[in-house]
């Protein structure tokens, strides 16, 4: 028997305890999810558990997969020039500065793309 919660996401009641949906889908596909890491709607729609939208991702990466809020992305320096803000393993990461801001998300857009494989 399942249940969809609140938040979104399917929940499947066992005798005795109870399973995420996106969690025994990607199980009986794949086998036992490794420590340290988590499965990732890739579309963002936690109701959406077919294998094809989900993926396997460190807690990291799937922190960077969710709804967009304004985020600063980019800073304005005190020369008018603006650069792109990015934290890879901690640490926060940036950007050389660029003329225009356009430029500067686009490279941390960029640079977000290939630390995590989202945007």
């Amino acid at each position: 028997m399942g249940s969809q919660l609140t938040n979104g996401y399917w929940l499947v009641q066992g005798t005795r305890t109870s399973f995420y949906a996106h969690r025994l889908a990607w199980e009986a596909v794949y086998g036992p999810i490794p420590d340290g890491m988590v499965i990732d709607h890739k579309d963002r729609d936690k109701s959406n558990n077919k294998i094809e939208n989900l993926r396997l991702v460190t807690r990291s990466q799937n922190s960077y997969n969710k709804p967009k809020v304004p985020l600063k992305l980019v800073q304005q320096l005190p020369s008018g020039k603006w650069r792109g803000r990015n934290y890879n393993s901690g640490k926060t990461e940036w950007t050389k500065a660029y003329e225009s801001r356009e430029k500067a998300e686009n490279m941390a857009l960029a640079r977000r793309l290939e630390l995590y494989w989202v945007i």
